[in-house]
């Protein structure tokens, strides 16, 4: 899974030179684009820590304003990746009357010790989306008490993906071949003999249905949807809704 995440002429090495644990951690990511940029002379050319506050388009390019100084960067083309996490987003509820701490997700790393005192026995997670899966997953492995609360309203929860299919097909691997491509509409992709047997012709489309039935059949039995009402209610909206 590594080659996924490599630059072409630099590979990312091995977990601990484990060759039987093909996972990916953040540390990895990190450590692996740091020397990248270490290696490349990257370093000097990214400023750390700056908030944009405003982009205009001027002639010849863009003059991007910064938060805390009248300096303007002008520079001939912007890439804007800011990530749907980056800034926070609160529940619009009344914390006045409240002494708790309240902790984005956005934040949990640099609370970790706090949150990992002994003192703390629950902790109340608010929210549906990959972050806060993450945020369960970390406060149960610490032997907190969770109380996951997600609004009956919406898109629910997100799908729990096995790692593996069958334990065998690595499937963020396999989603990104060519073959996968195929097996979803996408007007990115029109063209080809696949293509057209799979979404032109009956027995085409009669395959993509029972892929589909078949990796969501997987995935619930992965996830454990069935083990209990407080799992079920995890599955995806859409599927509970049949």
């Amino acid at each position: 899974m590594r080659k996924l995440f490599n630059y072409s002429d630099t590979p990312m090495p091995r977990n601990g030179g484990n060759s039987k644990d093909p996972k990916v951690t953040g540390e990895m990511i990190h450590d692996y684009l740091q020397k990248y940029a270490e290696e490349h002379g990257l370093l000097h050319l990214i400023r750390f820590n700056t908030f944009v506050t405003d982009a205009k388009q001027v002639e010849g390019g863009w003059r991007l304003s910064l938060k805390d100084t009248n300096e303007a960067i002008e520079t001939e083309k912007l890439m804007v990746a800011t990530g749907v996490t980056s800034i926070p987003s609160l529940p619009d509820l009344d914390y006045s009357a409240s002494s708790l701490p309240i902790i984005h997700s956005r934040d949990l790393g640099t609370h970790y010790k706090d949150i990992e005192n002994e003192a703390i026995k629950e902790v109340v997670v608010i929210g549906a989306a990959k972050s806060a899966y993450d945020a369960v997953y970390l406060l149960l492995k610490m032997g907190k008490k969770v109380i996951w609360a997600i609004r009956g309203e919406g898109g629910g929860p997100l799908s729990i993906l096995p790692y593996k299919v069958l334990n065998m097909i690595n499937s963020i691997a396999f989603a990104s071949t060519r073959l996968m491509s195929h097996l979803s509409p996408s007007i990115l992709n029109t063209k080809g003999s696949l293509y057209n047997f799979f979404q032109k012709t009956r027995p085409g489309r009669w395959c993509i249905a029972r892929f589909w039935d078949f990796l969501d059949f997987n995935s619930a039995v992965h996830a454990g949807y069935g083990k209990g009402d407080h799992v079920a209610m995890l599955k995806p909206e859409i599927d509970r809704q049949r």
